[in-house]
């Protein structure tokens, strides 16, 4: 066998090992994306006390780099061409090690931060973030919230699923049939809760006369489902909760959709349904990504060091084989030109999660009444507390606009 043959029968090798290195890769980060509760469960609950000692560490450490990555400013001198990049992630991703890391740090960086026990470690990594001050005003506003009477509620998803919801009576302690005509639907954010993500705009929704519903999305909090679609199912969780509203109290009854991150692209996705009721009259779309696939076209490279391809292709395939969607069908573009009630974009501008370009894109893209804020200096999620005056007039203009 000549030189030649024998390279590249070693190159042909090489390339297969990393392939399957990739798609063993792939195949963890998917799992976990998309079946975050039991297999999360199975790993955690591994027996060995030196063990779950090494997954406590890591989760702490995983939380904080998350929120540090979020949150913080780029440093100056840290640019770099986009051939660097590539390099510095193949590298990175094509070590012996990388799979075993990957498949064990997943679950620790995607940890649901609406469970009790997560919320120190990601309150304790903000505290030693830019966002000192705002740790005291996110607890406290959720103390609150904790302290209102409320209803347990739940509908049956059109695929059967069991998803859950807090209801809470505007005024306090009124009976539900003497509760406010309006409500604010608030949808959280990807494994996270709208009692964590949204609760520093509830005293104000409650100050207006809103009622709150909190609903936690499928394969979160209560809700039953084992698979996350990134809005291609949700879209059609939250028209269900806003028929279960408008049969409850009447077609007279507002509803408003308030958003936040993965909640955002869901309530878009969701306004623009035909089968929508007509009395959801407003949405608030704050800091949501235009489609799954772009939005894992910006982590995969700068959160967990993947090379796009194949990995991004990979998982497509394997979100198709195992929950029957891929990140390509679903966007926001086409369905925020098909709305027709006001809607109110926001984005912080230093939203390293979710790029603000997204927002853009979706303001650009559509054709009913609209306003845009964008925050300098908020990073994800933070744009409320980092510009409350500001937030409120706008969200104050649109509650004019939609007649509540």
């Amino acid at each position: 066998m000549n030189t030649t043959a024998k390279k590249m029968i070693a190159g042909a090798g090489a390339a297969a090992a990393l392939l399957m290195a990739a798609s063993y890769v792939t195949g963890e980060l998917v799992y976990r994306f998309t079946f975050p509760r039991k297999r999360m469960k199975v790993f955690t609950n591994t027996s060995g006390s030196s063990r779950s000692s090494i997954i406590s560490a890591i989760k702490a450490k995983a939380v904080a780099s998350a929120y540090n990555f979020t949150h913080s400013v780029p440093k100056a001198n840290s640019k770099k061409s986009l051939k660097q990049k590539l390099k510095t992630n193949i590298e990175k991703s094509s070590t012996s090690d990388t799979p075993k890391a990957i498949s064990e740090a997943l679950p620790a960086l995607h940890v649901k931060r609406a469970l009790p026990a997560d919320e120190p470690a990601y309150l304790s990594a903000m505290s030693r973030g830019p966002q000192v001050a705002l740790v005291e005003r996110i607890r406290e506003a959720r103390a609150w919230l904790a302290s209102l009477p409320r209803e347990r509620v739940s509908i049956v998803s059109r695929d059967g699923l069991k998803l859950v919801g807090r209801f809470y009576p505007n005024p306090a302690g009124e009976s539900v049939q003497k509760a406010s005509n309006k409500t604010i639907l608030i949808v959280h954010g990807y494994r996270s809760s709208g009692e964590y993500d949204l609760s520093c705009g509830c005293p104000y929704f409650w100050e207006k006369g809103f009622n709150l519903l909190i609903i936690d999305g499928r394969g979160h909090g209560e809700s039953e489902g084992e698979y996350i679609t990134f809005g291609q199912l949700e879209r059609y969780d939250v028209v269900e909760w806003c028929k279960y509203l408008t049969y409850r109290f009447g077609q007279s009854h507002k509803i408003i959709l308030d958003g936040m991150s993965m909640g955002c692209t869901i309530v878009l996705l969701a306004t623009a349904e035909p089968d929508l009721p007509a009395n959801v009259c407003a949405v608030i779309a704050d800091c949501g990504f235009v489609s799954p696939y772009g939005e894992f076209r910006h982590v995969l490279p700068n959160m967990l060091h993947l090379p796009v391809f194949p990995t991004l292709y990979i998982a497509s395939f394997i979100c198709r084989l195992r929950a029957s969607f891929t990140t390509k069908n679903v966007s926001t573009l086409d369905a925020v030109k098909k709305i027709k009630i006001p809607v109110l974009f926001v984005h912080g501008l230093d939203d390293k999660y979710v790029p603000p370009c997204n927002t853009k894109q979706n303001y650009d893209a559509c054709t009913a009444p609209k306003d845009v804020l964008f925050v300098e200096g908020a990073g994800h999620g933070m744009s409320f507390l980092y510009a409350e005056d500001a937030y409120k007039a706008k969200v104050d203009s649109l509650f004019a606009k939609a007649g509540v």
